[in-house]
């Protein structure tokens, strides 16, 4: 029996807009986590997996300008499941053009912190697709990756999802054969990079850096390999981008922006030709003293222009840039 947690219960925001409608048979679903950091407080506290549900849906909404949050449903380490798009309803999260095939599930893990989806959590996602199949809904169990080359939903999970998603103490179901999915989105690439400099970058106050990824972990259109440093897409193109920043050395109540830029391809790196709204961010500092400050935007690159990440503080002491993650989908304009 699905342990519910309706939209109501964790104090949703309304949605933008209708939702496009799910196609009557889908083929199943895919399993997503977070991407980030995730509280490990949340293990002993629901309070806090109502609150990261919250920030999912903001997130969507205000970084994203999506009608509602992406997934369909979210399911945290105490095996509720949190209604989100719902049933009958298109997700977005899967990326575009390959919502329709399936319903999008997140289980609430991540890349640090919380990493380890448990048994109650795999209980929940399981009693969630046992109820999808008695509505009609096939048989495939995927991961977010299974469509293109990203790390999405993590070893712990994605070897789960393999193994079939097996009830935790139990064995996999062994579900009728589906039929062959169709091709998903040729002409849709993921891009993984991170920032590892061997030397920590230092960001005075008041002067916007650009963030300089340095390191690929799936670059399929070698954009950013092929002379773009410290750039992560060459135009033209649609995006849709999640980047993590961690930082050293701020205090409670200054701020962090941060913006999407555009150079035209053959200037000067500073020469900035169009940017994004600042978007300020209140630092938090966790008590090992570092703050996570995520940037969220979906958009288009033109022809001949180059995108990067750039951020600033109001602090007045030594800052450090330690590091930085992004994930994109891109297809062509």
């Amino acid at each position: 029996m699905v342990n519910w947690v309706d939209r109501g219960d964790w104090n949703a925001r309304k949605p933008n807009g209708g939702y496009a409608a799910m196609p009557a048979r889908p083929r199943g679903v895919k399993i997503h986590y977070t991407g980030g950091r995730e509280n490990p407080d949340m293990a002993g506290d629901h309070a806090l997996c109502k609150a990261r549900v919250r920030g999912v849906q903001s997130g969507h909404m205000s970084g994203n300008g999506w009608i509602d949050i992406g997934y369909s449903w979210v399911v945290c380490h105490h095996g509720q499941v949190f209604t989100g798009r719902g049933f009958g309803h298109l997700p977005a999260a899967n990326g575009a053009g390959l919502n329709s095939g399936h319903y999008a599930i997140l289980g609430l893990v991540g890349t640090s912190g919380l990493t380890k989806p448990s048994d109650a959590m795999k209980a929940g996602i399981r009693d969630l697709i046992d109820w999808l199949r008695g509505k009609g809904v096939g048989n495939e169990i995927k991961g977010h990756r299974d469509g293109y080359a990203t790390d999405c939903p993590g070893p712990e999970l994605y070897a789960w999802v393999k193994a079939g998603a097996p009830r935790p103490g139990g064995k996999p179901s062994s579900p009728k054969p589906s039929p062959t999915p169709s091709r998903e989105d040729d002409d849709m690439d993921y891009t993984s990079l991170a920032l590892s400099a061997e030397e920590a970058v230092s960001v005075p106050a008041g002067a916007w850096i650009t963030v300089p990824f340095d390191t690929e972990h799936a670059d399929p259109t070698k954009d950013h390999a092929d002379g773009l440093y410290p750039s992560f897409l060459n135009g033209p193109a649609r995006y849709q981008v999640d980047i993590d920043v961690s930082l050293t050395g701020l205090r409670e109540g200054e701020e962090v922006l941060t913006r999407l830029v555009e150079v035209q391809a053959g200037t000067s790196p500073g020469e900035i030709k169009e940017a994004t709204k600042d978007r300020p961010v209140l630092a938090l500092p966790r008590e090992d003293g570092v703050t996570w400050v995520t940037h969220q935007g979906l958009g288009s690159v033109a022809e001949g222009r180059k995108l990067r990440l750039q951020i600033q503080h109001t602090g007045s002491g030594p800052v450090t840039l330690t590091g930085a993650w992004v994930r994109m989908l891109s297809f062509p304009s």
